[in-house]
C-alpha cells in the first residue's frame, strides 16, 4: 500500500497531537508533497465536522425529532451530512461547549442500546487508485458507578456494511479490527455530571489511512500498526456508545472529524540510511566501501521497480571520489521490508584527503516502476572521512622533579614513557635521543639510558628513561629548569619526532641541626607546660613531608596559629615544643638530608603575614627512631619569649614546621585535633614549590578552622635529668641482664652494637620505673657493646 503525507483544512485550530500526526511520513513512502497548509494535489474532502455552528445545550437534542437532531448536527458540519437511523430517545447526543465556546459532540445511551448516528460522506470513496484519510479527536466520560462501556467508530460502505471498526473500552484498551493497540486513557472525570472546560478537554488524536491493500493506524501522532487487507469502498462513519449512564455522565465526546480522499501514490523507493551515508577510511588503505539498502512500496499497479543507475553530484573533492560498485539494472521484486544493497565506494587516491578531512557529496539513485516509462530519482547525502592518526608519544608524568641535598652532589629521576600506535603503521616506537632545551643551567643529562631504546608495545604498556641532575657550580637554594627533549620515530618510518617534558631541579645545603629531640613516652607531660592546645581526637593527622616529585605539592609546610582567650593565663617563656607522633618512622639508617625545621613568631591575624620571627630551629632526624603515639620534645637552643598579653591588636602567635628529606619514603606525621577549643585558633597546610622557598611562610587569610595541631609549649629550664645509678650487668646463660636505678615518667634508650668503630647502634625504648630496673637481652653474639641514655 502506498501512502502520502496529508494535511487537513478546516475552520478551527486542531490539537497538538493532530498537528504532529499530519506532519508524519505515513508508510515511509513520500510521493505527493504539501505546500504550506494546502491539501495535497487532487485531494477531496468528503466529510468535515467541528460542531462550531451547532447550538450547545444539555437538552436541545434529547427531545428533538430525528429531523431536528440531524439539522442541529448539520449546522456544525461543513462537508457531508448526518443520518439518525433510529428515532428512539435512548439514542442520545448533545452539543457541549467549554467556557471559550469550543464545541464538541457527546454520544451516549442510557440502556446500552448502541446505535446512535451515521455521518454520510458527500460522496462514496473508491479505494481503487485512492487512499482514504480519516481523523478525529475523542475522549471518554467516566462517572462513579458507571460510564461509557465502549466508544465505537465504524467505517461503512454504501450498503452500510462495516468495512473496519475502532473500539475504545472505558478502561482505555484500544483495538482496530480486533488488533490491540494498547491502553490509551483520556477520561473526562466528574460527579455528578461532567462539564466540558478548557482544563479537562485533552483528547486522543486518531488517524486512519486506508488503501486498497492495507490500513495504517496512528494514535497521538505515532504510527501504531499497519494492517494488511482488501478494501474497496467507504461511504460513511457510524458512531456508537454503550453506556449505563445518562448522556451527560457516560459516553463518547468527539470533535474535529475530518475525512478526505487522496489519489494513491505511485511506487516509491526508500533508502537506508535515509539521511546520510557515512564512510570511514583508515590508512594505509586508499578505498573503503559501505552499503545503502534500497527497498520500495507498491503503487496502485503493484508493479516492481528497477534501479537503472547511480550517479553522484555536489562532490567536494572531484569526480571519481565516489562510485557505485553494482551492475545495473538492480531489480527490486519484493516490496519492503525486502531490499537490495548498493555498494558505495570512496577512493582517496582521487580525493587526496589528509588525516581527519572529509569529502562530501550526494548519491542520486535513479529508478523506474516497471511499465511506467518514467525515471525517478531518490537522493542521499554521503560523507567520507580519512583516518591517518599518527603515533603519539606519552609521558607518564607532567614534569620531572629532581632534588639534591648536601652532601649529595647529584640526583637521578625516572620518567615513564609510552606511545599510542598510528592508524597506518601500527608498529613500535624507537627513542633515538635525549636532549635538553631552554635550560637555565647546564646541569641535566640523559643519565644511563641506553639508546636507541625500543618501546615494544603501545600504551598501557610502558618503559622508562633516566634523567640526571648534577649540582656542579650551584649553591644552596639554586634551582634549574628546562625541557627534556625525547627524539623518536616509528619502526619503518624514518620521520623523526620530538616530545618535550618540563624539568625542574633544586640544590639545598641544609644547616646542621642543632635542636635536641627527646622521646617522652605515651603520657603527655604535665610539668612546666606553658601552653597546651588540646588532646588528639579522631583519626586526624597533619603530614609534613616531601612527596618525592617536584611539583606544586612537592614540599609541605604546616602552620598553626595561636590566639584567643585561652592565652590570658599570663606571660612566660618556653624552650621546647611537645608533639605527638601520628605514625612511626625510623631514620636510624638514613643518610643525606632528613631535617625538621621549626619557626615560632608573630603573624598578622588578618593577612597571615609574618610580623616578627622569635625563633628558628633545625632538628636533624638521622639516627632517630619515632614511635607511633609517643610524645616527643623538640628543644630550642635558647628560650623563647611567650607574652600573649602583650600581643598587638590583630596579632597572633604561630608555629610553622617544614620537613626536608632526600628520600620520598621518609615522613614525619603529627597528630592534630578534630575540633577547635582555642578561640579563633586556625591551622593551615600549604604547599610550596621548592625547598628554597621563603621560611617562614605567609599563612594567607583563608586558614582552615577546627583542625588544630596537637602541641604544647614547655619550659624545661631548671628541670633536672635523673641520674642513672646502681648499674649492674649479669650473664645468665645466653642472656645478658642489665639493671639500673630508674625514675617513672622518664624513657631510657638502650643502644647496642657489635662494633664500636664502624657498627650501627640499634635502639630499644625502655619506659622508666621508680627503683631498680632490670632488662634481659637474649643474644648469642660473641661480643656486644651497650649504652643507656636518659631520653
Amino acid at each position: 500500500m502506498g501512502a502520502a503525507n496529508h494535511e487537513f483544512v478546516g475552520n478551527k485550530t486542531t490539537t497538538g497531537e493532530r498537528t504532529m500526526m499530519k506532519q508524519m511520513k505515513l508508510m515511509a513512502a513520500l510521493a505527493v508533497m504539501l505546500v504550506g497548509s494546502a491539501l495535497v494535489a487532487n485531494a477531496t474532502v468528503v466529510f468535515e465536522a467541528d460542531f462550531q455552528g451547532s447550538a450547545a445545550g444539555a437538552s436541545n437534542l434529547l427531545n428533538a425529532t430525528v429531523v431536528d437532531r440531524n439539522a442541529i448536527l448539520d449546522n456544525g458540519t461543513s462537508v457531508g451530512s448526518w443520518d439518525d437511523n433510529d428515532s428512539s430517545v435512548n439514542m442520545l447526543y448533545e452539543i457541549a461547549a467549554d467556557e471559550t465556546t469550543n464545541k464538541v459532540m457527546v454520544f451516549s445511551s442510557v440502556d446500552n442500546t448502541p446505535n446512535v448516528a451515521d455521518a454520510d460522506f458527500s460522496s462514496s470513496v473508491s479505494l481503487a487508485g485512492n487512499e482514504l484519510v480519516v481523523g478525529w479527536d475523542w475522549m471518554h466520560t467516566d462517572e462513579g458507578g458507571g460510564g461509557s462501556g465502549q466508544a465505537i467508530i465504524q467505517l461503512l460502505d454504501a450498503a452500510d456494511a462495516v468495512v473496519t471498526a475502532v473500539v475504545w473500552q472505558d478502561g482505555g484498551a484500544l483495538t482496530v479490527d480486533g488488533v490491540n493497540l494498547g491502553v490509551f486513557k483520556r477520561e473526562l472525570l466528574g460527579t455528578p455530571s461532567t462539564v466540558l472546560s478548557t482544563n479537562n478537554w485533552n483528547p486522543l488524536a486518531m488517524e486512519l489511512v486506508m488503501a486498497a491493500d492495507g490500513l495504517q493506524v496512528s494514535v497521538g501522532g505515532t504510527v501504531q500498526t499497519n494492517l494488511a487487507g482488501t478494501f474497496n469502498e467507504v461511504a460513511a462513519l457510524r458512531f456508537k456508545s454503550l453506556s449505563n449512564r445518562s448522556y451527560s455522565q457516560g459516553g463518547m465526546w468527539i470533535d474535529n472529524i475530518q475525512v478526505e480522499s487522496v489519489p494513491a501514490a505511485s511506487a516509491s523507493v526508500v533508502l537506508d540510511p535515509s539521511t546520510q551515508l557515512n564512510i570511514s577510511l583508515d590508512a594505509p588503505n586508499s578505498t573503503a566501501v559501505e552499503t545503502v539498502d534500497a527497498s520500495f512500496f507498491y503503487g496502485p499497479g503493484s508493479n516492481d521497480v528497477d534501479i537503472t543507475s547511480v550517479s553522484f553530484s555536489a562532490l567536494s573533492h572531484g569526480a571519481g571520489s565516489f562510485a557505485c560498485t553494482n551492475g545495473f539494472p538492480v531489480s527490486l521484486t519484493s516490496p519492503s521490508p525486502a531490499f537490495e544493497s548498493l555498494g558505495i565506494q570512496f577512493d582517496n587516491a582521487v580525493a587526496g584527503l589528509s588525516h581527519a578531512e572529509t569529502a562530501t557529496g550526494t548519491i542520486d539513485v535513479h529508478w523506474t516502476e516497471i511499465g511506467s516509462g518514467v525515471t525517478n530519482s531518490t537522493a542521499l547525502s554521503v560523507a567520507a572521512t580519512y583516518n591517518d592518526t599518527p603515533a603519539t608519544f606519552v609521558f607518564g608524568q607532567t614534569t620531572v622533579s629532581l632534588v639534591a641535598a648536601a652532601p649529595n652532589t647529584a640526583a637521578t629521576g625516572t620518567v615513564t614513557v609510552a606511545y599510542t600506535e598510528s592508524t597506518a603503521l601500527k608498529t613500535n616506537v624507537v627513542i633515538t635521543g635525549i636532549s635538553f632545551t631552554n635550560t637555565t643551567a647546564s646541569v641535566f643529562s640523559g643519565a644511563s639510558t641506553n639508546l636507541p631504546l625500543t618501546i615494544m608495545n603501545p600504551s598501557p604498556e610502558t618503559d622508562t628513561i633516566s634523567i640526571a641532575f648534577d649540582v656542579s657550580g650551584m649553591v644552596s637554594g639554586d634551582t634549574a629548569t628546562g625541557n627534556v627533549v625525547v627524539t623518536w620515530n616509528e619502526v619503518g618510518d624514518a620521520t623523526q619526532y620530538q616530545s618535550l617534558l618540563p624539568i625542574h631541579a633544586a640544590y639545598y645545603d641544609l644547616t646542621p641541626g642543632s635542636g635536641a629531640i627527646a622521646n617522652k613516652g605515651t603520657t603527655f607531660p604535665t610539668n612546666n607546660i606553658v601552653f597546651e592546645s588540646r588532646p588528639p581526637l579522631g583519626n586526624k593527622g597533619i603530614t609534613v613531608r616531601r612527596h618525592g616529585v617536584y611539583d606544586a605539592s612537592g614540599y609541605s609546610k604546616v602552620g598553626q596559629e595561636i590566639k584567643g582567650s585561652a592565652l590570658s593565663a599570663g606571660n612566660s617563656e618556653f624552650d621546647s615544643i611537645y608533639l605527638k607522633m601520628r605514625q612511626g618512622q625510623s631514620f636510624e639508617n638514613a643518610s643525606g638530608a632528613n631535617q625538621l625545621q621549626m619557626w615560632f613568631g608573630k603573624i598578622n591575624e588578618t593577612t597571615g603575614g609574618t610580623n616578627e620571627t622569635l625563633a628558628i630551629e633545625t632538628f636533624d632526624c638521622v639516627g632517630k627512631s619515632f614511635t607511633k603515639n609517643r610524645y616527643y620534645q623538640f628543644s630550642f637552643s635558647d628560650a623563647v619569649d611567650f607574652e600573649p598579653t602583650n600581643l598587638a591588636s590583630n596579632e597572633a602567635y604561630a608555629i610553622q614546621l617544614w620537613f626536608t628529606t632526600d628520600d620520598p619514603d621518609n615522613v614525619i606525621q603529627f597528630w592534630c585535633g578534630a575540633t577547635n577549643i582555642i578561640a579563633g585558633g586556625l591551622h593551615e597546610e600549604v604547599d610550596v614549590t621548592s625547598m628554597d622557598a621563603a621560611f617562614p611562610m605567609s599563612m594567607s587569610s583563608n586558614r582552615v578552622e577546627n583542625a588544630d595541631l596537637h602541641f604544647a609549649l614547655a619550659n624545661s629550664a631548671g628541670t633536672s635529668i635523673p641520674d642513672i645509678g646502681n648499674i649492674s650487668v649479669e650473664i645468665d646463660g645466653t642472656n645478658i641482664v642489665m639493671g639500673w636505678t630508674g625514675e617513672a615518667g622518664t624513657d631510657y634508650l638502650m643502644l647496642k652494637t657489635d662494633d664500636l668503630v664502624e657498627g650501627l647502634w640499634t635502639t630499644n625504648v625502655i619506659p622508666g620505673e621508680d627503683g631498680q630496673m632490670s632488662v634481659t637481652n637474649d643474644t648469642a653474639a660473641p661480643k656486644l657493646f651497650y649504652r643507656v641514655i636518659v631520653e
